[in-house]
């Protein structure tokens, strides 16, 4: 089986029951450890994402976790959201299941890209939120230790490495008109 396969597999079964619940109050708040969402069955994408993490690490898949996050105001609140990637072959693959509008597996030819996508879908999603979408932090962090505190995952994440997101350009094409003489400067 490729890690494809298996991460099919493992979101078919494992996150199948899953569903997604927040407190609403972040001091109160603990993102519970994979074997607590297991048993609870309701948590929101830092949990999930952990969870898949613990999944594609018992059958030995190298993965990378993210965290984006949006500031949307003086005070410095944030939306945020966490997913993971895996490699299969030769392309990149978006694991999501919190995020019910994309839930799947989403296939790319480059981590860019990958990064690229999510950051315009969370964009877009702000917007239509009424927000205006534009500034946000992507960063790649390490699995904390669960339980812990909402603010000690939040800062935990914070403190992982910023990823820079080159946007493409279209590509030039050079020689496509034919090179025009200029009488211009004699």
């Amino acid at each position: 089986m490729t890690n494809l396969d298996i991460a099919e597999q493992i979101l078919e079964t494992n996150l199948a029951e899953i569903s997604y619940w927040a407190e609403p109050d972040p001091l109160k708040a603990v993102v519970q450890s994979p074997e607590q969402l297991q048993q609870s069955k309701k948590g929101h994408c830092w949990e999930q994402t952990e969870l898949e993490r613990y999944l594609l690490n018992q059958k030995n898949i190298p993965n990378k976790t993210y965290f984006i996050d949006y500031v949307y105001n003086e005070k410095g609140n944030t939306h945020t959201h966490t997913f993971l990637v895996f490699k299969s072959n030769d392309s990149f693959y978006w694991l999501e299941h919190s995020w019910t509008e994309y839930r799947g597996i989403h296939k790319y030819s480059s981590i860019n890209k990958l990064l690229l996508d999510v950051k315009n879908k969370f964009s877009k999603s702000e917007r239509k939120d009424g927000f205006s979408g534009k500034t946000f932090r992507i960063r790649e962090y390490n699995a904390p230790k669960l339980p812990c505190s909402h603010m000690e995952y939040f800062f935990h994440c914070l403190a992982g490495k910023e990823v820079k997101i080159r946007n493409f350009k279209f590509p030039v094409f050079k020689n496509f008109l034919p090179k025009v003489k200029s009488d211009h400067g004699k």
